[in-house]
């Protein structure tokens, strides 16, 4: 037994092994650092586009519908007091769901039977993504914003909300 502890074939294939390992990570650092620098021209290429992009969004539009890169420009758009439209493209009564977004980030919801009353946080991310954390937890919505008019679609549901008050 004791005269198996050397074995040429098993060092062979264990120096065969370390010295591939050892190729294979110099081919990823290599990889990874020519990805890099290709990716660095394409990230200042489209950080020019989107900027011309909201240039020309800028010149275009109303100053309620301009695109802004802005986290906090974004989020302002969405403080006052909106109400529920529609859930799931079908109208609800009025009434059934107002939303209160503060400028501070607070998220405030109550509903007409009481089923959805709670207070929360959001965070608008870009111009089509916001997070909401909630009581029942944290998730991202889409979203699109038109005027006084935004649908919100998040975990198979959608809602539409009209605004009835800037604050």
């Amino acid at each position: 037994m004791i005269s198996c502890w050397y074995d040429p074939k098993n060092a062979i294939h264990k120096i065969l092994l370390a010295l591939f390992l050892l190729a294979l990570a110099a081919w990823g650092t290599s990889c990874t650092s020519s990805t890099q620098e290709e990716e660095q021209p394409t990230q200042q290429q489209a950080t020019q586009q989107e900027t011309t992009q909201q240039e020309t969004t800028q010149q275009a539009a109303s100053p309620a519908t301009t695109v802004s890169s802005s986290s906090d420009e974004l989020a302002a758009r969405f403080v006052g007091t909106w109400e529920k439209t529609s859930f799931q493209g079908e109208p609800v009564p009025p009434g059934t769901q107002v939303v209160v977004f503060s400028p501070d980030g607070t998220l405030q919801s109550s509903t007409s039977d009481g089923s959805e009353d709670w207070t929360g946080q959001y965070r608008v991310l870009d111009d089509s993504h916001i997070r909401f954390t909630v009581p029942t937890g944290s998730y991202v919505a889409n979203y699109t914003l038109n005027g006084d008019v935004v649908t919100i679609s998040a975990q198979g549901q959608t809602g539409t909300f009209q605004r009835t008050r800037v604050d």
